[in-house]
Protein backbone atom coordinates (compact mmCIF):
# COMPACT_ATOMS: atom_id res chain seq x y z
CA UNK A 1 0.00 0.00 0.00
CA UNK A 2 1.25 3.57 -1.21
CA UNK A 3 1.25 6.76 0.52
CA UNK A 4 0.50 10.58 -0.35
CA UNK A 5 4.21 12.22 -1.12
CA UNK A 6 5.62 13.41 2.10
CA UNK A 7 7.33 16.75 2.40
CA UNK A 8 10.14 15.52 4.82
CA UNK A 9 11.01 12.44 3.12
CA UNK A 10 14.15 11.84 0.77
CA UNK A 11 14.05 11.76 -3.03
CA UNK A 12 14.29 8.34 -3.38
CA UNK A 13 15.20 5.43 -1.23
CA UNK A 14 15.81 2.07 -2.29
CA UNK A 15 16.84 -1.49 -0.59
CA UNK A 16 17.71 -4.56 -2.06
CA UNK A 17 15.87 -3.34 -5.37
CA UNK A 18 15.90 -5.30 -8.75
CA UNK A 19 14.60 -5.03 -11.96
CA UNK A 20 14.68 -7.94 -14.98
CA UNK A 21 14.08 -7.68 -18.40
CA UNK A 22 12.02 -10.91 -20.44
CA UNK A 23 14.41 -13.08 -21.62
CA UNK A 24 17.35 -11.28 -20.27
CA UNK A 25 20.23 -14.21 -18.50
CA UNK A 26 21.03 -11.11 -16.06
CA UNK A 27 19.12 -8.25 -14.26
CA UNK A 28 19.10 -4.86 -15.34
CA UNK A 29 19.18 -3.33 -12.27
CA UNK A 30 20.44 -5.63 -9.74
CA UNK A 31 20.22 -5.75 -5.49
CA UNK A 32 20.83 -2.08 -5.33
CA UNK A 33 20.87 0.00 -2.38
CA UNK A 34 20.52 3.41 -2.87
CA UNK A 35 19.54 7.18 -0.74
CA UNK A 36 18.98 10.20 -2.99
CA UNK A 37 18.11 13.41 -1.17
CA UNK A 38 18.10 16.88 -2.35
CA UNK A 39 20.86 18.16 -4.18
CA UNK A 40 22.68 16.77 -7.27
CA UNK A 41 22.48 12.58 -7.40
CA UNK A 42 24.54 11.15 -10.46
CA UNK A 43 24.45 8.11 -11.91
CA UNK A 44 27.49 7.11 -13.68
CA UNK A 45 28.51 4.11 -15.76
CA UNK A 46 29.01 2.61 -18.92
CA UNK A 47 25.83 2.23 -21.18
CA UNK A 48 23.71 -0.98 -20.31
CA UNK A 49 24.58 -0.42 -16.64
CA UNK A 50 21.58 -0.08 -15.41
CA UNK A 51 21.34 3.90 -15.17
CA UNK A 52 18.30 4.56 -17.34
CA UNK A 53 16.31 1.57 -16.22
CA UNK A 54 16.97 2.66 -12.62
CA UNK A 55 15.54 6.15 -13.51
CA UNK A 56 12.81 4.82 -15.24
CA UNK A 57 11.97 2.65 -12.03
CA UNK A 58 12.19 6.13 -9.55
CA UNK A 59 9.76 8.09 -12.28
CA UNK A 60 7.41 5.01 -11.80
CA UNK A 61 7.67 3.84 -15.67
CA UNK A 62 9.05 0.99 -14.87
CA UNK A 63 8.12 -2.17 -12.76
CA UNK A 64 9.77 -3.29 -9.76
CA UNK A 65 9.87 -7.20 -9.65
CA UNK A 66 12.00 -7.07 -6.04
CA UNK A 67 13.47 -5.36 -3.26
CA UNK A 68 12.00 -1.94 -2.04
CA UNK A 69 11.88 1.37 -3.51
CA UNK A 70 10.12 4.39 -1.78
CA UNK A 71 9.79 8.09 -3.89
CA UNK A 72 9.26 10.99 -1.70
CA UNK A 73 8.09 8.51 0.64
CA UNK A 74 5.55 6.72 -1.71
CA UNK A 75 6.06 2.94 -1.49
CA UNK A 76 6.07 1.35 -5.34
CA UNK A 77 4.39 -0.06 -6.29
CA UNK A 78 1.64 2.54 -4.61
CA UNK A 79 -2.18 2.20 -5.62
CA UNK A 80 -3.32 3.84 -9.12
CA UNK A 81 -4.21 6.81 -6.59
CA UNK A 82 -1.02 7.37 -4.63
CA UNK A 83 0.91 6.74 -7.70
CA UNK A 84 -1.12 9.91 -9.51
CA UNK A 85 -0.26 12.14 -6.75
CA UNK A 86 3.16 11.18 -6.91
CA UNK A 87 3.60 12.38 -10.32
CA UNK A 88 2.77 15.64 -9.75
CA UNK A 89 5.40 15.57 -7.40
CA UNK A 90 8.22 14.24 -9.69
CA UNK A 91 9.70 15.60 -13.11
CA UNK A 92 11.43 13.77 -15.81
CA UNK A 93 13.20 14.29 -19.13
CA UNK A 94 14.48 11.42 -21.09
CA UNK A 95 17.86 11.70 -22.99
CA UNK A 96 15.41 12.25 -26.20
CA UNK A 97 11.95 13.89 -25.75
CA UNK A 98 9.22 14.52 -27.95
CA UNK A 99 8.51 18.05 -29.11
CA UNK A 100 6.77 19.49 -32.31
CA UNK A 101 9.16 22.08 -33.79
CA UNK A 102 6.02 24.26 -34.75
CA UNK A 103 5.55 25.02 -31.12
CA UNK A 104 7.24 28.25 -29.63
CA UNK A 105 8.59 27.76 -25.82
CA UNK A 106 5.50 29.09 -24.71
CA UNK A 107 3.28 26.65 -26.17
CA UNK A 108 5.53 24.08 -25.27
CA UNK A 109 5.45 24.75 -21.64
CA UNK A 110 1.60 25.46 -21.80
CA UNK A 111 1.30 22.38 -22.89
CA UNK A 112 3.23 20.82 -20.11
CA UNK A 113 1.50 22.49 -17.31
CA UNK A 114 -2.01 21.00 -18.36
CA UNK A 115 -0.64 17.66 -18.89
CA UNK A 116 0.59 17.76 -15.30
CA UNK A 117 -2.79 19.60 -14.43
CA UNK A 118 -1.38 22.59 -12.89
CA UNK A 119 -4.17 24.84 -12.44
CA UNK A 120 -5.36 27.15 -15.35
CA UNK A 121 -5.32 30.32 -13.11
CA UNK A 122 -1.11 29.07 -11.68
CA UNK A 123 -0.12 28.15 -15.22
CA UNK A 124 1.01 32.01 -15.97
CA UNK A 125 2.98 32.09 -12.72
CA UNK A 126 4.55 28.97 -12.82
CA UNK A 127 5.43 29.11 -16.46
CA UNK A 128 7.49 32.37 -15.95
CA UNK A 129 9.21 30.65 -13.15
CA UNK A 130 10.39 27.91 -15.40
CA UNK A 131 11.49 29.82 -18.27
CA UNK A 132 13.47 31.74 -15.89
CA UNK A 133 14.79 28.97 -14.06
CA UNK A 134 16.36 28.09 -17.27
CA UNK A 135 16.76 31.65 -18.60
CA UNK A 136 14.69 31.32 -21.72
CA UNK A 137 12.51 34.11 -21.24
CA UNK A 138 13.94 36.15 -23.93
CA UNK A 139 12.94 33.33 -26.31
CA UNK A 140 9.63 32.20 -24.72
CA UNK A 141 8.00 33.16 -28.34
CA UNK A 142 10.65 31.47 -30.52
CA UNK A 143 9.94 27.96 -32.27
CA UNK A 144 11.22 25.16 -30.75
CA UNK A 145 12.73 24.01 -34.20
CA UNK A 146 14.90 27.30 -34.15
CA UNK A 147 16.61 26.54 -31.07
CA UNK A 148 20.19 25.61 -30.48
CA UNK A 149 20.81 22.33 -28.89
CA UNK A 150 21.55 23.69 -25.71
CA UNK A 151 18.44 25.95 -25.64
CA UNK A 152 16.16 23.27 -26.47
CA UNK A 153 17.77 21.02 -23.80
CA UNK A 154 16.94 23.89 -20.96
CA UNK A 155 13.27 24.42 -23.00
CA UNK A 156 12.94 20.26 -21.97
CA UNK A 157 14.20 20.84 -18.34
CA UNK A 158 11.57 23.58 -18.51
CA UNK A 159 8.25 21.52 -19.15
CA UNK A 160 9.85 19.03 -16.59
CA UNK A 161 9.86 21.29 -13.86
CA UNK A 162 6.90 23.46 -14.49
CA UNK A 163 4.59 21.98 -12.49
CA UNK A 164 7.22 22.27 -9.42
CA UNK A 165 8.26 18.82 -8.74
CA UNK A 166 10.12 18.18 -5.69
CA UNK A 167 12.35 15.26 -7.45
CA UNK A 168 13.67 15.95 -10.84
CA UNK A 169 15.02 12.94 -13.25
CA UNK A 170 17.10 13.64 -16.50
CA UNK A 171 18.75 10.84 -18.77
CA UNK A 172 22.14 12.19 -20.28
CA UNK A 173 21.09 16.03 -19.94
CA UNK A 174 24.60 16.95 -21.34
CA UNK A 175 24.97 14.34 -24.00
CA UNK A 176 25.23 16.35 -27.28
CA UNK A 177 26.39 19.34 -26.01
CA UNK A 178 29.26 21.27 -26.38
CA UNK A 179 31.86 22.53 -23.88
CA UNK A 180 30.42 26.08 -23.25
CA UNK A 181 26.67 24.54 -23.14
CA UNK A 182 27.72 22.03 -20.86
CA UNK A 183 29.12 24.67 -18.32
CA UNK A 184 25.85 26.69 -18.92
CA UNK A 185 23.89 23.56 -18.03
CA UNK A 186 25.92 22.91 -15.22
CA UNK A 187 24.50 26.42 -13.48
CA UNK A 188 21.50 25.63 -14.60
CA UNK A 189 21.09 22.43 -12.90
CA UNK A 190 23.11 23.72 -9.69
CA UNK A 191 19.81 26.16 -9.29
CA UNK A 192 17.51 23.52 -9.90
CA UNK A 193 19.34 21.71 -6.93
CA UNK A 194 18.58 24.30 -4.42
CA UNK A 195 15.43 23.07 -3.13
CA UNK A 196 15.32 20.31 -4.67
CA UNK A 197 16.21 16.39 -5.12
CA UNK A 198 17.46 16.30 -8.72
CA UNK A 199 18.59 12.72 -10.28
CA UNK A 200 21.13 12.77 -13.08
CA UNK A 201 22.41 10.14 -15.50
CA UNK A 202 25.85 10.57 -16.85
CA UNK A 203 28.58 8.75 -18.58
CA UNK A 204 30.73 12.41 -18.29
CA UNK A 205 32.76 11.62 -15.37
CA UNK A 206 34.31 15.46 -15.16
CA UNK A 207 30.43 16.64 -15.51
CA UNK A 208 29.44 14.88 -12.36
CA UNK A 209 32.85 16.50 -10.64
CA UNK A 210 31.05 19.96 -11.52
CA UNK A 211 28.22 19.34 -10.07
CA UNK A 212 27.32 16.05 -8.13
CA UNK A 213 26.73 16.09 -4.17
CA UNK A 214 26.56 12.16 -4.26
CA UNK A 215 27.63 9.99 -7.07
CA UNK A 216 26.30 6.29 -7.26
CA UNK A 217 28.63 4.11 -9.66
CA UNK A 218 26.75 1.04 -11.34
CA UNK A 219 27.79 -1.64 -13.61
CA UNK A 220 26.37 -4.46 -14.69
CA UNK A 221 23.57 -3.38 -12.62
CA UNK A 222 24.88 -3.18 -9.71
CA UNK A 223 26.18 -0.19 -7.38
CA UNK A 224 29.81 -0.21 -7.20
CA UNK A 225 29.74 2.48 -5.05
CA UNK A 226 27.66 5.48 -3.34
CA UNK A 227 29.74 8.69 -1.71
CA UNK A 228 30.50 12.44 -2.64
CA UNK A 229 32.76 12.99 -5.27
CA UNK A 230 35.69 13.88 -2.66
CA UNK A 231 35.31 10.09 -1.14
CA UNK A 232 35.20 8.67 -5.44
CA UNK A 233 38.85 10.62 -5.33
CA UNK A 234 39.78 8.24 -2.14
CA UNK A 235 39.23 5.44 -4.76
CA UNK A 236 41.49 6.09 -7.35
CA UNK A 237 44.56 4.01 -8.90
CA UNK A 238 47.22 5.82 -10.49
CA UNK A 239 47.57 2.67 -12.51
CA UNK A 240 44.16 2.74 -13.84
CA UNK A 241 43.02 4.26 -17.52
CA UNK A 242 42.12 7.47 -17.69
CA UNK A 243 42.95 11.21 -17.89
CA UNK A 244 42.25 12.84 -14.69
CA UNK A 245 41.85 11.45 -11.18
CA UNK A 246 37.85 11.03 -10.96
CA UNK A 247 38.65 8.79 -14.50
CA UNK A 248 41.01 6.52 -12.50
CA UNK A 249 38.96 6.17 -9.52
CA UNK A 250 35.70 5.36 -11.69
CA UNK A 251 37.93 2.84 -14.05
CA UNK A 252 39.28 1.41 -10.59
CA UNK A 253 35.58 0.52 -8.95
CA UNK A 254 34.24 -0.40 -11.96
CA UNK A 255 37.41 -2.95 -12.60
CA UNK A 256 37.31 -4.45 -9.25
CA UNK A 257 33.81 -5.08 -9.29
CA UNK A 258 34.16 -7.11 -12.42
CA UNK A 259 36.71 -8.98 -10.60
CA UNK A 260 34.99 -9.81 -7.63
CA UNK A 261 31.68 -10.69 -9.80
CA UNK A 262 34.25 -12.74 -11.90
CA UNK A 263 35.57 -14.52 -8.83
CA UNK A 264 32.17 -15.68 -7.22
CA UNK A 265 31.27 -16.99 -10.69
Amino acid sequence: MGRSPSEHASGAVAHGLTIRYRRAATAAVDDVTLRFDNGVNALVGRNGAGKTTLLNAIVTMQRVHAGQLSVLGVNLPATERDRLQLMRQVGFLPQQFGYIPGFTVQEFLEYAAWLKRVPTTARPEFIADALALVDLTAHRRTKLGRLSGGMLRRAGIASAVVHRPRLLALDEPTAGLDPEQRIRFRDTLRGLAADRCVVISSHLIEDVKAIADHVLVMEGGRAVFAGSVPEMLAEEDPKMPGDTPLERAYTALVQRANQTRQASA
